[in-house]
């Protein structure tokens, strides 16, 4: 019995532990993950994580009519037919970078890093905002490590030659969260082990 409850606490925390942080998506040249301008250079040292749901005008910050509409995008997008409620996460701590991947004022970036505190703070989507508008990025499964760029806003058409710099980024995770399928697999795995075990158990 010890060794099983062993084995499923290194489970979950090796579970924990890769859903958790996850490498910031460096801008490989020649990789799926590029970025480039119309000549084919590379637009930043870092490419977004995660996956874009949409690129809109306005602003996602600055009251509550602002959030509710972020919400109802977040909706369309993902398919939801209920309310789906986003908390902005907290304690964001994000760099700035150039191309040489050199730290830079981070309202001059146009691509960089960002990081949280987990379990609480890992972040399920995100919204860069620069010029007139706002990306939104899905994270699955939620991370609390990653990297943000405005590639996205400037090849929508929002942005000169130069790229666009960077104006804020905002993080959230869902108030009522729906379940990861490697989470619920991995929870179902252990209820069947658990199973297996007490039938041996009361066989004997």
């Amino acid at each position: 019995m010890k060794s099983l409850k062993m084995i499923l606490t290194m489970v979950l925390i090796i579970g924990w532990a890769g859903m958790s942080w996850a490498i910031p998506v460096l801008n490989w040249d020649g990789s799926q993950y590029t970025d480039t301008y119309a000549n084919s250079s590379s637009y930043g040292w870092y490419t977004n994580s995660g996956e874009l749901l949409f690129v809109v005008p306005g602003n996602n910050e600055g009251n509550a009519a602002a959030l509710q509409a972020v919400e109802t995008l977040v909706e369309n997008a993902m398919g939801y037919s209920t309310d789906f409620v986003l908390t902005e996460t907290t304690s964001i701590k994000y760099s700035g970078v150039d191309m040489a991947g050199n730290i830079i004022d981070i309202t001059k970036a146009n691509t960089g890093t960002w990081e949280v505190i987990p379990p609480m703070d890992t972040i399920s989507f995100y919204a860069v905002k620069a010029a007139n508008a706002y990306a939104m990025y899905l994270v699955d499964p939620a991370e609390a490590t990653g990297s943000w760029s405005t590639f996205d806003l400037w090849a929508a058409g929002y942005g000169g030659n130069e790229g666009l710099e960077f104006s804020h980024f905002t993080g959230y995770n869902p108030n009522s969260p729906v379940p990861e399928p490697a989470t619920m697999f991995l929870f179902g795995s252990g209820l069947i082990g658990l199973a297996g075990f007490g039938r041996k158990k009361f066989k004997k």
